[in-house]
Parts: structure tokens; sequence; C-alpha cells
């Protein structure tokens, strides 16, 4: 593979990613998201989340990653696509 290929290929991926610059979470604590297995995310989180421009995406680029995306968790996800929702 080509290192042109490989540098085009990463600038493709971060194209497809400018969203994430216009999340309200944008500058917070990334740590809340994130919370220890066993844990909840504190509610500030899910507050930030539900008021976020962006929230759809995220939570699509999220759904196979651990923490809170897009305002649900990795369980909610799960839960959502068994269901089809």
């Amino acid at each position: 593979m080509s290192d042109l290929f490989q540098i085009e290929e990463l600038f493709g991926r971060a194209a497809e990613l400018t969203w994430m610059g216009r999340a309200a979470c944008v500058g917070s604590d990334g740590d809340a998201w994130f919370p220890e297995p066993g844990s909840r995310a504190p509610e500030q989180v899910f507050r930030i989340c539900a008021g976020c421009p962006v929230r759809e995406d995220c939570r699509a680029y999220g759904f196979d990653w651990p923490g809170v995306w897009g305002g649900t968790t990795e369980h909610g996800r799960i839960q959502s696509a068994k269901s089809g929702t």
C-alpha cells in the first residue's frame, strides 16, 4: 500500500468526522462519558447530549464503542438495536 493511499484514506476518514467539532461536549471533561465498568455516567452528560446538534451522528459513530455516545449507553444502544428502534 502506498504512502499516498494511506494519507488519502486518513484524510477521508477525518472528513467523515467533522461533525465532532460541532458536538455540545467539545471542551468538556471526556472522562465523564466513559465511566468505570459497573458505574453510570453523571446526569450532566445526558443533559449535554440531549441538546446536542449532532446527537444522531454521535450515536451512530459510537455504536460499537464503550461509553456514552449520542446520549445513549453501550447497553442502551444494544437494546435499541435488538428492538429495532
